[in-house]
Parts: structure tokens; C-alpha cells; sequence
């Protein structure tokens, strides 16, 4: 994930299982300094595919599959010259007992959507609310199951406006594109209607 015009974060499961998050700083030629500019451990449980995104600020989320192989959501503080706050802001355990592969992405300053497959291998999508503390709202904002069969690896990314498009695989190894709306009108509190859109 960028941070600035010189660093990155990058999160990931390292030893013993453990969630960790790294800055690294790059040059404006590409080269990268030797040694990282600071650390966190995240989660000393447990961090399975750990995805992270810019949310407003200093606040990053971190989205992944926790020890008990639940659903688990993370805010900490990274500022523009890399440094980690000294532990997490806030977390949230939004799913349980079946959790894989989450996709992460900033829908507005207070928003972050994840798509993942859930119970039943389904496809589903989720909105959370984060505060410009790092605070998450709970419950889940809103949710949407937009594939009933199978959805592994999920991935989603904005497209324009209030779309946005997750790729996953389905059954028989095909490629499946989803469209979806999350809506966030200027102005008022953020409201999100997940809509299933075009299909593969």
C-alpha cells in the first residue's frame, strides 16, 4: 500500500504465523533502502492473508483470517515519513469460523469495502465504518452475498463513481467479474446500497 511519494506498508503473515506490518522507503530511481523503516506486530496470534488500505490520514485498515479462522478487521497509524503507531488502533471480528482470502479497498474517508468468501465458500461483500481516529463502527455498515455457489480470490477495485467490480473464481475454475454500487451521497451520513450488477 503507498503511503507517500517515498514509502509503502506492506502486511503479511511472518514468523510463528504472526501478522506484521513493514514500511519500506523507495527513492524517486526505484531504489529501495536497505532496511525497513519501522515495524508492528499486528496480531502475535495469528494473520492469514492479511490485506491493507489507506483509509483517511494517518489511519490504515488491515483486513485477514485470524487464528480461529475468523474474519477480523484492524486499524493503526502510519505517517508520511513511515512510522507505525506503537499498536493498533481498534479491531473488530466481523465473521467467524469462516473467513478466506479477503480483498480490500477505500470506498470515501470514513468507508473501506471487503470482499471475501465467507460460509458455504459464497461470495460475500462488506462496508465498514472508520473514524478519522482509526475508530470502527460496529456492526458491519452493510453486506451483500453476491455469489451463492463459490467465490475464492476474491478482488476488488473502484471503477468510477459508485462502481465497483470484484473478480473471483468460481466453480470449474471460470473467471467471474461482479458489478456492485456502494453509495456515499455528499453531505450526509454514508449510506451503501450493494447491488448484484453485471454477471461473468
Amino acid at each position: 500500500c503507498k503511503v507517500c511519494d517515498t514509502i509503502v506498508a506492506v502486511a503479511y503473515r511472518g514468523p510463528d504465523n504472526d501478522g506484521f506490518l513493514k514500511t519500506f522507503e523507495i527513492d524517486a530511481a526505484g531504489v529501495i533502502t536497505n532496511s525497513f523503516k519501522d515495524t508492528l506486530k499486528f496480531d502475535d496470534l495469528g494473520a492469514e492473508d492479511p490485506r491493507i488500505c489507506h483509509v483517511s490520514g494517518n489511519i490504515y485498515a488491515i483486513v485477514y483470517r485470524d487464528s480461529a479462522g475468523d474474519g477480523k478487521i484492524v486499524t493503526v497509524t502510519i505517517d508520511s515519513s513511515g512510522n507505525i503507531g506503537a499498536a493498533i488502533e481498534d479491531f473488530f471480528v466481523f465473521e467467524t469460523g469462516a473467513f478466506y482470502r479477503p480483498s480490500i479497498c477505500k470506498v470515501c474517508d470514513t468507508i473501506v469495502a471487503v470482499a471475501y468468501r465467507g460460509p458455504d465458500n459464497d461470495g460475500f461483500l462488506k462496508t465498514f465504518e472508520i473514524d478519522a481516529a482509526g475508530e470502527i463502527t460496529e456492526p458491519v455498515h452493510d453486506s451483500l452475498e453476491f455469489e451463492t455457489t463459490l467465490a475464492q480470490y476474491c478482488a476488488i477495485t473502484h471503477m468510477q463513481g459508485n462502481t465497483y467490480l470484484i473478480a473471483f473464481q468460481s466453480t470449474d475454475y471460470d473467471g467471474f467479474v461482479v458489478s456492485v454500487d456502494i453509495e456515499t451521497p455528499l453531505g450526509a451520513r454514508p449510506h451503501h446500497e450493494l447491488l448484484m450488477g453485471m454477471g461473468p
